[in-house]
């Protein structure tokens, strides 16, 4: 887990996170309920595969900003998994 919120589900053996990586990274974003526990049973995708479940799901707090709120808090979150450098390209996906 990189923070409460976004875990490292699986990272092919010899890639790692790194700005090199020729394996572009997953991010799959959590579900209509704020959890991510489907991707945890994924088979082997030969790329690193990140989790980000809802940031307010234990809170419950609204997000007052909306849809555009929800998006930089997001995009933070997959900033800051991605090794220093690793500002590349990313797979964004999610049920």
């Amino acid at each position: 887990m990189l923070d409460d919120n976004t875990f490292l589900l699986q990272e092919p053996e010899g890639l790692g996170p790194r700005p090199n990586s020729p394996a572009v990274p997953l991010f799959l974003i959590h579900d209509g309920g704020g959890t991510v526990f489907q991707y945890f049973s994924l088979g082997d995708l030969d790329r690193p595969v990140y989790a980000i479940g809802n940031p307010r799901f234990e809170s419950g707090e609204p997000w007052s900003g909306g849809i555009p709120e929800m998006a930089r808090a997001y995009a933070d979150l997959v900033h800051a998994a991605l090794p220093p450098g690793g500002g590349g390209q990313v797979i964004l996906g999610g049920v």
